[in-house]
């Protein structure tokens, strides 16, 4: 109800949804993949999908939106090393989290790499209950993209 008298409140007064300031440059403009085979819409059925924009992390069923960044420039040249983005995260659980995720950028191949704080404390955390309990770690977990390399959709 809350998002429909939000989406109401924006047609009616003229408002736009508010977006994270100071948006990187090489994510302005531009969608990047987690599979290049698969650039615009989601149409991943496993949810293994996932697409980097200006507004967020999305995939089916789950969405990270920025809300922040903050650079890590050189102070000599002003060359950007990497962008840490706070973002608030949710899946289909209905649970959001907040997140910080840092986005390392290499313009001259057209990939970002986005390594998320949170996925990787929860990737931990798992394989340390599975070593505690004697059990095999599975080869793919349920926490897949703690670093993910997405490339420039074309």
């Amino acid at each position: 109800m809350r998002r429909l008298l939000a989406v109401f409140a924006y047609i009616l007064f003229g408002l736009s949804p508010v977006y994270a300031q100071d948006i990187p440059q090489f994510l302005v403009g531009k969608v990047y993949s987690s599979d290049t085979k698969q650039c615009g819409d989601i149409i991943d059925a496993d949810g293994d999908v996932l697409q980097l924009t200006k507004e967020g992390i999305y995939g089916q069923e789950f969405s990270c939106q920025f809300v922040g960044f903050e650079y890590d420039r050189d102070r000599e040249t002003g060359r950007i090393y990497s962008v840490v983005a706070t973002a608030n995260c949710s899946d289909d659980s209905g649970i959001h989290r907040a997140d910080m995720i840092t986005l390392i950028p290499y313009e001259e191949g057209g990939e970002v790499i986005a390594q998320s704080q949170i996925e990787y404390i929860l990737g931990e955390t798992e394989v340390m209950i599975a070593q505690q309990m004697g059990k095999p770690f599975p080869e793919k977990s349920s926490y897949s993209w703690v670093s993910t390399t997405y490339n420039l959709c074309k």
